[in-house]
């Protein structure tokens, strides 16, 4: 007897389109994939073998190896934390194969879920790796992916909060970390915590302590007093002319790193300086006056307090039996602070010195009651909690901070108060504003251990972009079987010549600002990201063919002006062609512009949700009669040579454009026709258009 051969499910090519594409106006991977022996059950047999929940897009009972794929694909994404549904498969041909369409939002997840899904799927149906956990399997897959994609969280939630605004996000391939928001003159640009609008000199006065309090002590602001030292015997001198306790800190670091608290004699003092110049990896350290207080991290965006956290220092309490060090490690234990969860353990390494200081040990049995902290700072990164307080602040603390802030000039910062009650002026319970940090931490506003969020990468969005503000360029698409390139041509040549800085790409070439880039542009993905990244355009004008829907996707998720020169053949597939993608993009707010004779103009004037425009050689074609009687505009050739050129809205008003047209033959004359209506689309005046 002869063995069956097992032929695993395996995946035969992958192709990312981003942007809207033949199925979907969102981005999709789209999947070659060879079934092998799999012969499926169903798709909920498979869904809760894998411990998830039925949210697959298929209904059926049955469903077939693709449908599976897809619809594991789309379980991963989201069991990462993003929002994907579209999920489409087919049968491609007599090989058995099945090409399956995906929605993602990043590139390098929906590369790994493909494989984590083949891995499974094999597994389950034919008994591949034994041994295979895929809840194990996913976890590590979400960490590398999140690795390989170099996104904090700060970067996520403004990249959340520009997606859900539709502002357009590209990141640099290069550096990820590196993220532009918005298209042409429009864009900005964010890495690093910083954006294109944080100035400079503001940066470096925050990154130094010592200068940021020097800043606003000038002001008549309240701060600690605080001395510049670097060495040991000077830092004890400063302290005794501050007056204990003091506080020894880095000048280059955040987050609380080599910060010693509360210091009451010469030898803490000593001992601080030699620990603190260890972690900086500097002889230079602040000592400063130290502030009884409650610590509060006030978030402040383009000038104004949006949210406030107080940082409570972590403690327990003694039961009279455990000694310190065996309270720690119970507090440790806590499920809230194992790996993932939104607390930290307490470092044990930074624990002793704040004991000492409330004379205990690791070794010390308290008394039962008894209460004591484990750190000197609070907040979540040093095992402490936080609590929102937004509400709590009084409105002349928000007067003085924001003022502080101005002050130095950042454009988004956190601002550290010490202060007994921030309901309470500064100046009557001795607070002071102990820090201005130009790079805040998001985390604790956007997942509070108490209170309510606060979304914050939207406050950072509505600092880059006002509400109200631009934040993409018009982009004029051209696509059709015929007369792409030189329709692109002209239609840029008249936006420029009515004072546009132009960006125009089509299969032969690209030009930005009058630059040709064509021989150096790799033809492929970027193709309209060149165009639409570039800071100096104002517009774009960009031929769309069907590999560019089929195969890349647009790369852009908005259009203005839309221009079919001639329609592809109606498509006999289950999925778009460019003119029907374009037209569904340019939604009720874009125009669209057809050509009067061409065989598909009705069906796709009905398709558009928008304004059209028809064009026409002829001045009395029946479908263009038809449009004007309906009150819709055109562009035509008229007079007894038709070589005039006018604007018609219904069928009585006229307005000439061009007197004397020099184009003799029909395509050059549809080319001039359709740019003059993509200029008047683009409520460019008839002076102007006639110009060029």
């Amino acid at each position: 007897m002869t063995a069956t051969t097992v032929l695993p499910l395996h995946i035969v090519s992958t192709r990312v389109l981003d942007g809207p594409n033949a199925w979907s106006d969102r981005p999709v991977a789209r999947f070659m994939i060879d079934p092998g022996s799999i012969d499926p059950p169903s798709e909920r047999t498979l869904i809760q073998a894998l411990g998830g929940e039925e949210t697959a897009p298929f209904s059926n009972a049955d469903v077939d190896a693709g449908q599976l794929f897809a619809a594991l694909v789309l379980e991963i994404q989201q069991s990462a934390g993003y929002e994907v549904s579209l999920g489409l498969s087919w049968n491609a041909g007599p090989a058995g194969w099945y090409e399956v369409v995906c929605e993602y939002q990043e590139k390098n997840l929906v590369h790994a879920a493909g494989d984590l899904a083949v891995r499974a799927l094999n597994h389950l149906f034919l008994q591949i790796e034994p041994g295979f956990d895929f809840a194990g399997e996913f976890d590590r897959t979400h960490r590398a992916v999140t690795e390989s994609l170099g996104i904090d969280e700060h970067s996520r939630a403004i990249l959340r909060a520009a997606r859900r605004c539709g502002i357009p996000v590209r990141h640099c391939e290069a550096n990820r970390g590196l993220i532009e928001l918005g298209t042409g003159i429009y864009q900005q640009r964010y890495m690093g915590r910083s954006s294109s609008k944080t100035r400079l000199i503001p940066h470096r006065i925050a990154y130094s302590k010592s200068l940021t309090n020097h800043v606003l002590g000038e002001r008549g602001l309240p701060v600690p007093k605080g001395v510049v030292v670097s060495s040991a015997k000077r830092a004890v001198a400063v302290a005794d002319d501050i007056g204990f306790p003091v506080v020894v800190k880095p000048l280059n670091l955040n987050h609380g790193r080599g910060v010693f608290t509360k210091l009451r004699n010469a030898d803490e003092v000593r001992s601080a300086y030699t620990r603190s110049t260890a972690i900086s990896g500097s002889r230079t350290v602040l000592v400063e006056q130290f502030i009884e207080g409650r610590d509060y991290r006030v978030f402040v965006a383009d000038g104004k307090v949006k949210a406030i956290v107080e940082r409570l220092k972590p403690s327990t309490t003694g039961d009279g039996v455990r000694t310190v060090r065996e309270l720690l490690d119970a507090v440790n234990a806590e499920p809230r602070r194992q790996p993932g969860q939104p607390m930290k353990p307490v470092p044990l390494e930074e624990t002793e010195a704040v004991l000492y200081q409330q004379g205990l040990t690791l070794d010390s049995v308290p008394e039962a009651g008894t209460t004591f902290f484990l750190h000197h700072l609070g907040g979540s990164g040093h095992g402490g909690s936080n609590a929102v307080r937004t509400e709590e602040i009084h409105p002349d603390n928000v007067r003085l901070i924001e003022f502080a802030v101005k002050t130095v000039g950042l454009d988004i910062c956190g601002v550290d108060v010490l202060t007994p009650d921030i309901g309470v002026p500064l100046g009557e319970i001795g607070g002071v504003i102990n820090e201005v940090n130009s790079g805040p931490e998001f985390g604790v506003h956007i997942r509070p251990l108490q209170g309510e969020s606060r979304d914050v990468g939207q406050d950072y969005i509505d600092l880059l972009f006002p509400p109200g503000t631009p934040y993409r360029i018009p982009v004029v698409g051209v696509t059709g079987s015929a007369g792409v390139e030189a329709t692109c041509e002209r239609v840029a040549q008249v936006l420029r010549g009515a004072g546009h800085v132009v960006g125009l790409s089509h299969a032969a070439d690209t030009v930005v600002d009058g630059v040709p880039l064509g021989p150096w542009v790799n033809r492929g993905q970027t193709q309209f990201g060149i165009v639409l990244s570039s800071p100096v355009v104002d517009c774009a004008v960009l031929g769309v063919g069907a590999v560019d829907v089929e195969e890349r996707g647009l790369g852009f998720s908005a259009i203005d002006t839309v221009i079919v020169t001639r329609a592809e053949k109606q498509p006999t597939k289950n999925w778009r062609d460019a003119a029907q993608v374009l037209i569904d993009l340019a939604g009720e707010t874009g125009t669209v512009i057809l050509d009067a004779a061409d065989p598909r103009a009705d069906e796709l004037r009905a398709r558009a949700a928008g304004s059209v425009i028809l064009v026409s050689v002829d001045e009395n074609h029946p479908v263009l009669r038809a449009h004007l009687h309906a009150r819709g505009r055109a562009v035509v050739m008229a007079g007894s040579d038709s070589e005039r050129v006018v604007l018609m809205t219904g069928s009585e008003s006229a307005t000439p454009i061009v007197e004397h047209a020099a184009e003799t033959d029909r395509e050059s004359r549809l080319t001039l026709l359709f740019a003059v209506a993509a200029a008047v689309s683009r409520d460019i005046p008839p002076e102007s258009i006639r110009q060029t």
